[in-house]
């Protein structure tokens, strides 16, 4: 039986923490009793404006492709991560960033997603905002967050995507689709969106890291996602009613085998999802990044890697070679989970992808959270990032 719902007019409400809602925790967290999470969704959130630091990302000859690295913190919250970022009509930009708080005992934990806008130069302008998603199917009053969301546009709206786990769920993953506006200076969920497996799914497991295509010829009333990269790639349509965009059915759009894989899947792991998919006009193709996790010996680290593919099949049309880097990526503060991955072991996680320009040079702008502690931009040339695909051929 399928089952979607549909919720119209949220605005942000007080905020209630229910045990259906809590997780178990793997990552850094505030403890309850922090203001921070005390006054989540009221009149006393603190008002707050995020710092924004420029790193060193290692020698230009080193890291040819890497034009600037940037980290987005804020004193109240010492782990911000899982950052997404898309564009907005203005020229600025809307970054989201996850961050935990602990409830009851030191192993239960719920995520919650805080918004903050950027100008053109990726400064914080204005501050930060709590943004609850209300899950379909549940009271208003239960909205809460979800599992590290990704912003992408479509048809002229911003849009997330992301998922939730919830102990009368048997402790599944559900991905939801949700439409936020900005209305008198806050944003919030205007509509949220139900989202099953497909038809066609015969794994069992969670339903996360569902990749949204953003425009192109693919942009229509039904969205599109890419379910599947690896060894097949999948691509899958949430066919919505026209009446009052309600979840009819989710099914299989386009299905492609590789002929070849670049990329070294004994090396650096299988592919998963990653960021949006965005449409490159002149290139005619999409691209997205995704992540991929590998254990060699006492160390497991996870990768990122960028692929593009074809409106008219479906099928990958590049892929990168090896790993995106940067010098000392995985140094730094490590989140419990990141903890136990071996002393040189780490993450990175694209979460947003935004095609753009920087000072009249094209660049991508990648989103991503950094050993599940810390929230980071890495602005790639343009170029050199679409040179570094090798071409695959479909079977």
């Amino acid at each position: 039986m399928r089952v979607s719902f549909v919720l119209r007019g949220i605005a942000p409400a007080i905020f209630f923490l229910l045990p259906g809602c809590i997780r178990h925790h793997k990552g850094p967290v505030l403890d309850f009793g922090n203001t921070l999470c005390q006054t989540l969704g009221t009149d006393r959130f603190p008002v707050k404006r995020l710092r924004v630091t420029h790193l060193p990302f290692g020698k230009p000859t080193d890291y040819p492709m890497v034009v600037d690295l940037l980290q987005y913190n804020l004193a109240e919250v010492p782990t911000l991560y899982n950052s997404s970022l898309v564009g907005l009509p203005d020229g600025g930009y809307l970054l989201s960033q996850r961050f935990d708080c602990m409830r009851r005992a030191a192993t239960e934990t719920q995520d919650y997603t805080l918004i903050s806008e950027l100008d053109a130069q990726l400064h914080p302008r204005g501050n930060i905002q709590f943004l609850p998603f209300p899950i379909p199917g549940h009271p208003q009053s239960e909205s809460h967050g979800v599992d590290d969301i990704r912003l992408f546009t479509r048809q002229g709206h911003i849009w997330a995507v992301g998922n939730d786990e919830r102990a009368e769920m048997g402790g599944k993953r559900l991905s939801h689709l949700f439409r936020l506006e900005k209305s008198a200076d806050i944003w919030m969920v205007k509509e949220a969106i139900g989202l099953n497996r497909p038809n066609h799914a015969t794994q069992a497991g969670p339903e996360k890291n569902w990749t949204p295509i953003s425009g192109g010829p693919w942009e229509s009333n039904n969205p599109i996602f890419n379910y599947y990269l690896w060894p097949k790639t999948e691509f899958i349509t949430a066919h919505l009613s026209e009446k009052d965009a309600r979840l009819q059915e989710t099914s299989l759009t386009h299905s492609c085998t590789p002929a070849h894989m670049p990329w070294d899947i004994k090396k650096w792991g299988g592919l998963r999802g990653g960021t949006p998919a965005i449409w490159l006009e002149d290139k005619q193709q999409y691209l997205s990044l995704f992540h991929s996790a590998e254990r060699q010996g006492k160390n497991k680290w996870y990768y990122m890697g960028a692929y593009t593919f074809s409106p008219k099949s479906g099928c990958l049309t590049g892929i990168s070679k090896e790993p995106i880097t940067y010098g000392d990526m995985y140094k730094g503060p490590k989140g419990r989970l990141v903890q136990s991955f071996g002393p040189e072991g780490g993450v990175v996680f694209p979460m947003g992808l935004v095609d753009a320009k920087r000072e009249e040079k094209s660049v991508f702008l990648i989103a991503f959270g950094s050993n599940d502690t810390e929230s980071k931009i890495l602005v790639l040339d343009r170029e050199k990032l679409l040179e570094s695909l090798v071409p695959i051929e479909e079977k």
